[in-house]
């Protein structure tokens, strides 16, 4: 059971700086058991921060069928999507509204520092 999840941009001609300034995906796909990571501060004091590492547990009731993540501290949430907004030249402002999650299958030894991994796999 894969779900797609695409983002929504409020100008597509600017589509290609989005990818290289959000850290939310133009599409997000996920299934059941997939690793994720966090890519955004949604509540600091459950720990629901920028690189918290999560699993796909489910998917919530509504429409959407939003991703139900287990979080590797214990909390369970249902996340929505949010908004990114960005400046750029001649004052304009830019948007994407993405579930604010990446793919964590692997992750890159930068991303991992000061992390608390349970088992990893390493390839030197």
């Amino acid at each position: 059971d894969v779900r797609m999840f695409a983002a929504v941009d409020d100008n597509e001609v600017y589509k290609q700086q989005l990818d290289t300034l959000c850290p939310a995906p133009a599409y997000l796909e996920l299934k059941l058991g997939a690793q994720v990571i966090l890519c955004k501060n949604l509540d600091i004091q459950r720990g629901l921060v920028n690189g918290a590492r999560g699993v796909v547990e489910g998917y919530d009731n509504s429409a959407n069928g939003y991703p139900v993540i287990k979080f590797v501290n214990g909390v369970t949430e249902v996340l929505k999507p949010i908004k990114w907004i960005f400046k750029i030249g001649g004052g304009n402002t830019i948007i994407r509204k993405q579930i604010p999650l990446k793919l964590a299958w692997a992750i890159s030894i930068h991303k991992s520092q000061g992390m608390t991994l349970d088992c990893v796999e390493i390839s030197l």
